[in-house]
This record gives structure tokens, sequence and C-alpha cells, in this order.
């Protein structure tokens, strides 16, 4: 005989049900129409944006992508997910006010739950395992003052700097998910999970990293898991009595059930699992052989001219500095900065043409990833290994700078790891 919940039981996993469902939006994944739905995910929040909160505003209909999971759009949605959570509860209790029991359903929205987190840890997890997630700080970040950090640059950073750390982390994360699969094993899997996901959630906050909702989704779907063990969990820890035996759902003795059952199971497995892990770890192969970007280094202006007038004061904002150039995507292509007056930095953009050869004028332009008025075109020339010129246009002015190549060794990279340490450093 199936046990009778309480009303507040009841009210409260409709409320949980809706809104998960909802938080999550599985129909985001379907293949062919995952591109139209995500055209529209974001309506909800616009609707209320636009006619109740900033009625005498122009109207807003379009979700940019930045990167972000924290825009304003994000926390509206999340908000009107909370208010058709309250509503749609209090229908479905009107209209099922007989039922004594979800546990059917219950066990289903577990299971998805399980496989939505596995997925999402799967992911992230090897994404730190092969340290693409956070890598080591690049040149630029190298040379860029610790105060001019934003707190999620630091913590990027942070985290980045180890790799053994980074990769502990995506290992925890990698082992929840695999726990989570299994149904024997699905409460080790969601305790690890939950305690994986609260670091995750405390960082996000903390370092005002733009992922606090989606975090916190997480961290609360795992707990959600949790909580159905909850009195085999209080009888183990705190009371010393035996625990009931687990239950793990339907046994699906049909043939046809077994077999979708574990035919679905081995997709899952080999997609989110098998293939995940594999793009990495070829992603990461990739990355160890892409060259480096042909100038790549940091260089200070030895000279700046503009219309051929020396810009000789280290303090004026027209006049640039240094010049970091990192690595990119490609050989030709490089992201790094440049350093303007006393203390203003800009994100760039180096991309040269891999035409001609090594000697000579070649074209290089300079892209600024902020204020794209700046864009730097014109053409590059080695005077010897460690001197460069640039020639070309920036704002209608022409352009020239002598640059110097800065062979400046940073301890992050050089100091090695001690046992032993006599002193702090």
């Amino acid at each position: 005989m199936k046990p009778i919940w309480s009303t507040l039981h009841l009210i409260f996993f409709r409320f949980v049900f809706i809104f998960f469902i909802l938080w999550a939006s599985p129909w985001n994944w379907l293949p062919y129409v995952d591109n139209w739905l995500s055209e529209y995910a974001y309506y909800p929040a616009f609707w209320v944006r636009n006619y109740l909160l900033h009625p005498n505003e122009s109207p807003v209909w379009t979700h940019a992508p930045t990167g972000s999971g924290d825009t304003y759009d994000d926390w509206l949605l999340t908000w009107v997910f909370l208010m058709v959570s309250i509503f749609g509860t209090v229908v479905w209790t009107l209209a099922d006010r007989l039922r004594k029991e979800y546990i059917t359903l219950d066990y289903w929205f577990r299971v998805f739950l399980r496989y939505y987190l596995a997925m999402v840890l799967f992911s992230y997890g090897f994404h730190k395992i092969f340290p693409h997630q956070m890598p080591f700080p690049n040149l630029a970040q190298l040379h860029t003052p610790l105060g001019d950090l934003s707190p999620m640059r630091l913590a990027w950073l942070f985290i980045g700097y180890s790799t053994p750390y980074e990769f502990f982390s995506g290992l925890m994360e990698s082992l929840a998910a695999l726990f989570l699969i299994f149904r024997r094993t699905q409460l080790l899997g969601s305790i690890l999970a939950a305690n994986t996901l609260f670091n995750v959630v405390m960082f996000n906050y903390c370092y005002d990293i733009p992922v606090k909702l989606f975090s916190t989704q997480l961290f609360l779907f795992s707990c959600y898991l949790i909580a159905h063990d909850r009195e085999r969990l209080f009888s183990f820890f705190f009371k010393s009595t035996p625990s009931p035996a687990p239950d793990y759902g339907p046994s699906f003795q049909s043939i046809p059930l077994k077999i979708l059952r574990y035919s679905l199971f081995l997709l899952f497995a080999g997609y989110y699992l098998v293939y995940g892990f594999y793009n990495e770890y070829k992603f990461n192969r990739e990355l160890k052989t892409r060259p480096v970007f042909e100038l790549y280094g940091a260089y200070e202006v030895k000279r700046h001219l503009i219309n051929q007038a020396v810009i000789n004061g280290p303090t004026d904002t027209l006049r640039w500095n240094q010049i970091i150039m990192g690595n990119g995507f490609n050989p030709n292509q490089s992201y790094g900065m440049v350093k303007r007056g006393t203390y203003l930095v800009d994100r760039t953009i180096q991309t040269i043409d891999s035409a001609g050869g090594a000697g000579g004028a070649r074209a290089f332009n300079i892209t600024f990833r902020d204020d794209t008025l700046r864009n730097f075109i014109g053409r590059f020339e080695r005077i010897n290994q460690n001197e460069i010129q640039l020639n070309g246009i920036a704002r209608g002015d022409t352009i020239q700078l002598d640059l110097s190549r800065i062979n400046k060794p940073f301890k992050l990279e050089t100091r090695p790891f001690h046992w032993v340490s006599a002193t702090p450093y």
C-alpha cells in the first residue's frame, strides 16, 4: 500500500515540480526546434518588462547573448517562472485535491533531475579535467595590474594557475555525474553534487561571477534529490538506528521495457560521457599543437608618432606605452591589450597577414574590442629579433610605432612547487 502524503507535502511537490521544470526548460534541448524556441524563450520576461515594469520606455523584444547568465532578462524570467509556479500550484491543488500521493510522478521527476544534473556536471567536469574552463593566465593577464582585474577574473586566474586543483574540481563534478546516472549510487552522487555545487555557488556569489542563477538552480536540484532520502540519512547519522532499505523504483520486468531502459541509458552515457570526454580530449590535443602567434610577446612602445609628430608624454592617453600580443585561435590571430597613458587598458585582437615571408612589411591590424573607433589598420616590419615597427592609420591619423620586446619573467610561471618552505612566500 502506498503511503499517504501530508497536504503540505502535496503542495510542496506540485510547486517544485512546476518551478524546476520551467527553470530547466528541457524543451530547449529538442533537436531542430531548439534554435527556434531560443528566440522566444525570453518573451515572458519581455512582456513583464515592457507592460508592467517599464511601460513608458521603448519595448524590448530581443535578448543579446553576452555570456552572462545573470542579466536583467534572466532574473525577470526566473521571477516569471516563480509566479507561474505559484499560480499553477493553486490550480493543480484545486483540480486534484483528492490525490493522496505522487510517488510515481516523483520517481520520474527525480530521474529527470538526476540526468539533467549529470549532463551539466559531465560537461563542466570534463572542461576542468582538461583545463579549458579556467586556463593558466595568458600573457595579457600576466601584464595586467592586480588591482585592474575584476573579481570574476581574479577568481578565474586563481583556479587557472593550479592545473592540479582545477583537475581535482573537475574530477569531483565528473564523479558526481557518474554516480547520479546509476540508481544504486544516486544518493552518493546527489550528496557529492550538492557539496561540489555549494562551493561553486559561493564562488559565484562572493566573486560576482555571472552564473549565480544557474549554479543556484543546480544546487537546489541536488538538494531535492537528497531530500528524498532524508529519513534514511537522519536515522543513520543522528539516531544510530538501521535505516530502511532504499526504494529504487520500478524493476522493469518486461523485455521490451528493459531493452528501452538500457538503450536510453547507453545513448545518454555514450553521448555525454564518452563523446563528451573525447571532445575535450581532442580539443586539448589541438590546443597543444596550435602554432604560436608570430609576434607573440609583450612590447614597449619606444616611439609613438601621430601624423609624424612624436608623442613623448607617457601620461598622455593618446600615447600607446605597451602592446601585449598573446595567442589566439589561429596562428595569425592574437588576443592582447594596449596600455595607454598612466593606467588605461584596452582589450585588443591583433591579426597579421599570412602571405609574404618573415622579412618585409606585412599587413597587421589591431581591433579594439570595446572601442572599434580606435582600430589600427596597417603593416608591420621586423627590424630585428626584438624590435618591430608598425605603420598604419587609426582614427584617420597616420600612426608609427617603434616596438621593443619586453623579456620579463613572472614568478607565477617560474616558481616551482616546494614541499619544504622555510618562510611563506
